[in-house]
């Protein structure tokens, strides 16, 4: 065995510190060393600081070996690098990372499994990057990265995880309750999963979502929302973007575009439905024998073009206001568009 993996090894066991590590692995003590006692786990994580003296490591070598080899979460093995630059911010402050990699020459390749408790949360960053998250039966949280900055923190009640420049893959299992994913910029991929509440945030790129069973709340800005096969409450604005919703299963969904609206629906007899525009159309699809109260209206010089419903009662009809009934009335229909067509179409 090397000098260089019996320190590592005894870094593993807890017989010498981080700091000692590195000393060591930078000359400047050998692993004969007495190894100094470990600090109490009620004390402050121990600092990771460059040692004086000659390096033997790259940088990256030293922060791998004192990072990703450390595998419990024992507050004692906990490493930080405050001194250390970083393109972007831990998003959350007051909560410590526990696995830290970065790189400011190429981008690092990290596989990582964490095992989660059932109803814990997953709070997710990517700064300049692409973001999937995919669901899977397994209790464990997959993570996969390619990126140059990497840092992953978890407590009891929930993982964090952020990331730079790359891209991020998430595996999420069904013990998630709820999901709070951002990009910034970049795009969002979310597919396949379950959890109580999922909430996204996608700047200068396009969100997907599809085959979700969640309350979805999302805020896109300069880029369009695509959602497919969402069982859940609904709630997605789009700045300076288009939405598009399919095959929807809600008893409340609220859209806001400043570009177009495409809604598809199917039977809707409960509920409430609101979809408004600024500036873009509203296409709508329903099915014929949905039962609502439907109003739309058509401000800042916008059409509402000729629908041909089953009504029940039509109370007013005008190329700017469209107010009635189908199959008697359950569910509350409200579309709005200032400054763009609406199109009604039964199917």
């Amino acid at each position: 065995m090397n000098q260089r993996s019996e320190i590592i090894d005894r870094l593993d066991r807890g017989e010498i510190s981080a700091q000692d590590a590195l000393r060591a692995l930078s000359g400047e003590a050998g692993p004969e060393a007495e190894a100094p006692a470990l600090p109490e786990p009620a004390g402050a994580p121990a600092t990771l600081i460059d040692p004086e003296g000659p390096a033997v490591l790259t940088r990256r070598e030293r922060l791998l070996a004192l990072t990703e080899r450390i595998r419990d979460w024992d507050p004692r093995h906990m490493v930080t690098l405050p001194s250390t630059p970083s393109p972007r911010p831990w998003p959350w402050p007051e909560q410590p990372w526990q696995w830290f990699w970065q790189d400011f020459d190429h981008p690092v390749h990290v596989d990582h499994t964490l095992d989660l408790t059932d109803g814990c949360g997953l709070f997710a960053v990517v700064y300049e990057g692409d973001l999937t998250l995919t669901g899977r039966e397994d209790g464990a949280l997959k993570i996969g990265a390619a990126a140059f900055d990497l840092r992953i923190g978890r407590d009891a009640g929930a993982a964090r995880i952020a990331a730079a420049t790359g891209a991020l893959d998430l595996r999420v299992p069904d013990a998630i309750s709820r999901i709070d994913a951002k990009v910034l910029p970049g795009d969002l991929l979310i597919r396949d999963l379950r959890a109580q509440q999922v909430c996204l945030a996608c700047e200068s790129g396009d969100l997907r979502a599809e085959g979700i069973h969640a309350d979805v709340e999302a805020h896109v800005r300069g880029g369009d929302a695509d959602l497919f096969g969402i069982e859940g409450e609904i709630a997605v604005t789009a700045e300076s973007g288009n939405i598009r919703a399919r095959e929807i299963s809600s008893t409340r969904m609220h859209l806001t575009a400043h570009g177009h609206i495409s809604l598809s629906l199917g039977t809707i007899t409960r509920g409430d439905f609101r979809c408004e525009t600024r500036g873009g159309d509203i296409e709508l699809f329903l099915a014929r024998d949905s039962a609502c109260a439907l109003s739309a209206e058509a401000t800042d010089g916008g059409t509402i073009c000729p629908a041909d419903l089953p009504w029940t009662e039509l109370s007013e009809r005008s190329q700017q206001t469209l107010k009635g009934t189908l199959r008697g009335g359950g569910a509350t229909l409200h579309l709005v568009s200032n400054g763009g067509r609406i199109y009604i179409t039964g199917r």
